[in-house]
């Protein structure tokens, strides 16, 4: 199942809480009912459904949980300001593929490809990781020096871009 968000709410920025908290209280059974109503797959085999048809509302308030990923995503939307590797790459999106990586998407400055990384959510112990901080730090020059193309590709095909590079033994 895949659930399309609007990145915007009016002239702000989209929350990133806001649609963690959603995905974690929405039912399954509203999730079923919009399947019917809007028959759209990816390729992968998600059924993609529009977040608003199934009672998203952005309702900003405070996650107890999966704070080190937002911080990522919000380093990687926002730099502390405006992103300052911006020159290289910029943030397009992200996929939770499992409950043990996610797969971030990066658009080449330069180019304009997209790249996804599939990035660990646990370490090696099983534990969360409990930290992000230094990620978009770490990619500026993996990316800008092309280091990124020799890290393991994985072969799926992905509608969001254009390969996937496994991140998840480099992070």
């Amino acid at each position: 199942m895949a659930i399309e968000f609007p990145l915007t709410e009016g002239e702000e920025p989209l929350p990133a809480e806001a649609v963690v908290d959603f995905l974690r209280t929405v039912h399954v059974e509203d999730l079923g009912r919009a399947v019917g109503h809007q028959p759209r797959y990816d390729n992968h085999r998600n059924a993609v459904v529009d977040a608003e048809s199934v009672g998203f509302r952005a309702l900003r308030r405070e996650s107890a949980t999966d704070l080190n990923l937002f911080a990522l995503f919000s380093l990687l939307v926002h730099g502390g300001g405006f992103p300052w590797f911006e020159d290289v790459y910029t943030f397009a999106g992200l996929m939770l593929t499992g409950d043990v990586s996610c797969r971030c998407y990066v658009r080449v400055t330069g180019t304009g490809a997209v790249y996804g990384l599939d990035i660990p959510l646990r370490d090696t112990d099983g534990w969360p990781l409990s930290s992000y901080t230094s990620l978009p730090q770490e990619l500026t020059p993996l990316i800008r020096e092309k280091d990124l193309f020799r890290q393991p590709q994985i072969n799926d095909e992905d509608d969001y871009c254009a390969a996937v590079y496994d991140l998840i033994h480099w992070v």
